[in-house]
């Protein structure tokens, strides 16, 4: 076994309760909580967060992470009123909230926008991570970001990564890896994880007015950051596990872990593997699903928070000879 590293982050806390209600659940299970910032009830929640988990947060044993989010909830930076106008709409509430609720609508638009309102964008980073330091007071442990927007255009990832330098926080690397439907592993590929069909992946096209989109994904957007780790021109683990979302499973979580030890690359490797528990009691708590969070597998991540919960996580990292990372 190569003594590879597993960080285990949930995301998503901050916006809607069943979410949290799911990592808060697994929170003695898992090493990281990544943050959204950008909902009004963000203070109240942080602080629920704390009340429950302070001691281990304080310790480092819990990591807090920014999970940047440019389709859910509010902008942060309103100063400039050209990038408002552009990536922004005034809600129902009166509130002003992001204009695409998804990547999907709004990864094809990032030419526009980046081609208009690019110092908009790199002061909407620097808002959400300010909002975080406030609401936390402390760093984040690492930038992730809602739906992988980074892993959908070159020049955001190109963004992220700058920004993540400048202020020597780690980030995740941008992968898509989630469409498999089965356990199993034979195209886990360690310095590619695509594991999309040939015929998917053409199929996997964005449209904005007519104009066909292929995402950054599939021009090897991992590789590029593997070989900025290499150069030291970005800081992050060095791969990205996203094969339990949507299919968790107590035998899966095990396959993952154990997949993830015996992956030998010559030296000890970091591997991050996300996931996305969810937890409510009545059919009732899954209305009103805040805009950019995707109702439909919403039920399914309940399986999720069932294996975490079932799990000795210290035991199968112990078995499976899973180092820790350095206290956040």
């Amino acid at each position: 076994m190569a003594n590879n590293k597993l960080l285990i982050t949930a995301d998503d806390y901050g916006i809607f309760d069943p979410i949290d209600n799911g990592i808060l659940e697994v929170a003695d299970k898992i090493d990281c909580i990544d943050i959204l910032v950008t909902h009004h009830t963000l203070e109240k929640r942080v602080k629920k967060l704390f009340k429950l988990f302070g001691d281990r947060i304080e310790k480092g044993e819990l990591r807090l992470g920014l999970h940047l989010n440019l389709t859910c909830g509010s902008p942060q930076y309103t100063a400039d009123k050209a990038y408002i106008r552009k990536i922004a709409k005034t809600g129902d509430s009166g509130r002003l909230e992001f204009r695409r609720n998804s990547a999907v609508t709004f990864i094809p638009y990032l030419d526009n926008l980046l081609r208009r309102c690019k110092t908009g964008l790199e002061k909407e980073i620097e808002a959400q991570y300010e909002t975080f330091k406030r609401v936390t007071g402390r760093e984040p442990y690492h930038v992730s970001s809602h739906e992988g927007v980074y892993s959908g255009h070159e020049k955001l990832y190109q963004l992220c990564a700058s920004f993540c330098k400048r202020k020597g926080i780690p980030m995740r690397s941008p992968t898509l890896s989630n469409y498999i439907t089965d356990d199993n592993f034979e195209s886990w590929r360690v310095d590619h994880q695509q594991l999309l069909p040939p015929k998917l992946l053409n199929w996997m096209v964005l449209v904005d007015n007519g104009v066909q989109v292929r995402r950054w994904i599939l021009r090897k957007a991992e590789g590029e950051y593997i070989e900025d780790l290499k150069k030291g021109e970005t800081y992050g683990h060095d791969f990205f596990v996203e094969h339990f979302f949507k299919l968790g499973s107590y035998d899966r979580l095990v396959k993952l872990m154990k997949r993830v030890s015996e992956t030998d690359m010559g030296t000890s490797k970091s591997f991050e593997m996300v996931v996305h528990p969810v937890k409510y009691k009545k059919e009732v708590e899954l209305e009103n699903v805040p805009k950019g969070i995707n109702p439909k597998p919403l039920k399914v991540r309940v399986k999720e928070m069932e294996a975490l919960q079932y799990a000795d996580v210290k035991y199968l990292r112990d078995l499976y000879q899973l180092g820790d990372f350095p206290k956040g």
